[in-house]
């Protein structure tokens, strides 16, 4: 009788072990890897993905990635190489990130928009922004109207987890702000004329070059200003001299690329302190690179320097890159 109470008792002090675990043992703390809600960060956090400079991809591309007030904003997605999206992918999802707030995509070229299907497939998203053309058969590049009918439509037919829908925005103003939390903001920049038609801007074969319908993208927090230049060209200053301001950091227009790009009145007034060139140094031209250093910025290029993330704070920035230059 004995051995069977000795047996009843232990058994019992196993069960409550069982059931309450060791008193020793901390539970785990649930973090942004294990499918938590993101925790908002107190800083202003801009990441320039390296999604160009890479075997896969014989070009540049452009890809910047915001996070602010708990909100993340995506500027373009790069090209639609497996490797680069599905590293941008695990990128947010390391940091608990589930949805995108604002997904803005300058212009249809497939070097801004090629992985854009890829994270509307794998993300919620609360907004996007965009402007089509009422013509294409005036650009140079009509594949732009096939890409923006893949997004819109995988957009339209899209349902976020909470129930709610993706909200198409279509530009309607040449400058248009959109505000993020009460102390942040991103301005959208385009020029009119361009989406009209307007001759001025055509080569000797009537096509307009399709880098001149693209955005311009300011976005600007409590912690630091940042402009994205996407493909514009000189053309877009006639909206943007004036209006833009000073930025501490600046993504070279068309990767830096030489020719009507990165005009001298543009950088005098963004002044930035950091410009980042997103993509292959090759595309970085020459003359583009001595406006630059002439204006005393320090130039991070993708290809030198891989990723580089910018974290910003009352003003101060501290920069981490992916690798360090050869």
């Amino acid at each position: 009788m004995k051995r069977w109470l000795s047996l009843i008792f232990f058994a019992a002090i196993l069960c409550c072990f069982a059931a309450c675990g060791p008193a020793d043992t901390p539970r785990q703390p649930e973090g942004p890897e294990d499918g938590s809600a993101v925790t908002a960060s107190e800083d202003t956090i801009v990441t320039f993905f390296n999604v160009g400079a890479v075997p896969q991809v014989n070009d540049s591309a452009s890809c910047c990635i915001i996070e602010d007030s708990g909100k993340l904003t995506v500027i373009d997605a790069g090209m639609n190489v497996n490797a680069t999206e599905e590293k941008i992918v695990q990128f947010l999802r390391k940091k608990g990130y589930s949805k995108i707030d604002y997904l803005i995509l300058t212009h249809a070229h497939l070097d801004h928009c090629g992985g854009m299907t890829y994270l509307i497939e794998r993300f919620d998203v609360g907004a996007f922004y965009y402007k089509t053309c009422a013509d294409y058969a005036k650009t140079n590049y009509p594949n732009a109207e096939k890409y923006y009918n893949e997004i819109i439509t995988l957009l339209q037919a899209k349902t976020n987890e909470d129930g709610t829908k993706p909200v198409l925005n279509e530009s309607r103003q040449e400058i248009t702000e959109i505000e993020v939390s009460p102390s942040s903001s991103f301005t959208i920049y385009y020029n009119q004329a361009v989406y009209n038609g307007d001759s001025s801007f055509a080569t000797a074969d009537g096509k307009i070059d399709y880098n001149y319908y693209s955005f311009g993208v300011k976005y600007e927090s409590k912690h630091t200003s940042v402009y994205f230049g996407g493909d514009a060209p000189d053309a877009l200053d006639d909206v943007l001299l004036g209006q833009v301001g000073k930025c501490q950091i600046m993504a070279a227009p068309h990767h830096g690329t030489s020719g009507p790009y990165s005009s001298q009145a543009l950088l005098n007034e963004i002044k930035p302190e950091y410009t980042v060139v997103q993509g292959l140094n090759r595309n970085f031209g020459a003359d583009t690179k001595a406006r630059y250093e002439a204006i005393g910025t320090k130039i991070y290029t993708n290809e030198d320097y891989g990723t580089v993330i910018f974290t910003a704070k009352d003003g101060q920035i501290s920069v981490k890159t992916e690798k360090t230059p050869n």
